[in-house]
């Protein structure tokens, strides 16, 4: 079954706690902070385009279904996920600064993700968005032989990711994700895991093609699950001198009132 990841999996572990990051928002919604330029960009995406599977003997039984899942959330508390399941199927998911999507087709056999996140300069914030494909089969199998089968399995995985900040944009990170499993084993594997840091710039594209084999049983059921999984976040925040006078000039004021009640 799909198997979706929500915000707190994002690598995010390096940033600023949370609520530090949403009082910061808070206080540049209510015109408190003055804008400054900030960018964080994070794009990523990845499609199955072709999916071959040949047993050394026999024929292959592989009737999938399609699932797809898309989901974006951001600082500002918008959250929004979508979920598609059948012979085709197509989510997508937007909320400021993020959005994303997946699609999956049982005919063709073919998938794609693609997670987006892009907050402009001025604004104080964070976002993270995600997309996967998928397709499954509760019942492939190899007939027409008999005993063990060599079957191999080949994909290609057109990807790419790009990354961009400038000073103010603390972070921002892009992954893609493929997996081919047989009840659970897997046989074909990428993952691309990127991040930078303020003022950087990454970007990058192929179309490798995967392949292994496996030895299977004829006649015999198997589960087959493929996924294709796009991730993507992005966080801007003040520069650090004016984040400490920012928080330090609110805890004061606090202090103050506290004093005076």
């Amino acid at each position: 079954m799909m198997h979706t990841k929500l915000c707190e999996e994002c690598d995010w572990l390096s940033t600023p706690p949370r609520w530090m990051l949403s009082f910061v928002v808070l206080l540049w919604a209510l015109g408190a902070v003055p804008a400054v330029s900030a960018t964080a960009i994070a794009n990523s995406s990845l499609q199955l385009e072709t999916l071959t599977i040949t047993p050394a003997s026999g024929t292959v039984v592989f009737s999938p279904t399609a699932q797809s899942f898309a989901q974006a959330q951001n600082s500002l508390g918008e959250l929004v996920s979508n979920f598609d399941n059948g012979t085709t199927a197509n989510s997508s998911a937007s909320v400021t600064w993020a959005n994303a999507s997946g699609v999956a087709d049982s005919i063709s056999q073919t998938a794609s993700a693609s997670a987006n996140v892009n907050l402009p300069g001025s604004v104080f914030g964070a976002a993270s968005s995600v997309g996967r494909g998928a397709l499954y089969d509760l019942s492939f199998s190899i007939t027409g032989a008999s005993g063990p089968v060599s079957v191999q399995f080949s994909a290609m995985l057109p990807y790419s990711q790009s990354l961009m900040t400038d000073a103010n944009g603390l972070q921002a990170t892009s992954e893609v994700i493929f997996d081919l499993s047989i009840d659970g084993v897997t046989v074909l594997f990428l993952d691309s895991p990127q991040s930078i840091g303020p003022s950087s710039a990454f970007s990058t594209s192929g179309s490798p093609t995967l392949t292994n084999s496996m030895t299977l049983n004829a006649g015999q059921t198997y589960n087959l699950y493929l996924e294709l999984d796009a991730e993507s976040s992005g966080i801007n925040v003040p520069e650090p001198a004016t984040l400490s006078l920012l928080l330090g000039g609110a805890l004061l004021s606090m202090v103050r009132k506290k004093l005076q009640s």
